[in-house]
């Protein structure tokens, strides 16, 4: 579940928030946090939501930064286009759970950070 607004954001360009992004059952577990280049937020375990409210996806980047657990798929520590859609994961392939905190920072192209949130990413490997 979403908080209803963002931990500091540009009203008008993007939204995003804190989540958590969660995926658990039998079998390898993938969890996945995706900011779509069409504008679409991806989130396991959430409902699709609308990230780019402002511009073409080129026109920002984003960076994350491991805050704590286990590294996952996806570029931290680096700016990337979302013209390129990125995403960060998880994949549990041995029953246990991984989790990692994410900062997600979004910039635009001048390089004044307009949006930040936290999310959480969890995939659980029940049998």
């Amino acid at each position: 579940m979403r908080p209803a607004k963002a931990m500091f954001a540009s009203p008008g360009r993007v939204n995003i928030f804190n989540l958590t992004a969660l995926a658990s059952g039998a079998g390898a577990q993938g969890a996945v946090y995706v900011l779509n280049s069409s504008g679409a937020g991806v989130a396991s375990g959430n409902a699709n939501w609308t990230w780019l409210l402002q511009g073409p996806a080129s026109n920002y980047q984003a960076k994350a930064t491991l805050i704590s657990g286990t590294l996952g798929g996806g570029t931290y520590g680096s700016w990337v286009n979302l013209s390129g859609s990125p995403s960060w994961s998880l994949t549990e392939s041995s029953v246990g759970t991984l989790t990692n905190v994410t900062q997600i920072q979004i910039r635009n192209l001048s390089g004044a950070i307009i949006a930040t949130a936290q999310i959480t990413i969890t995939a659980t490997r029940t049998s």
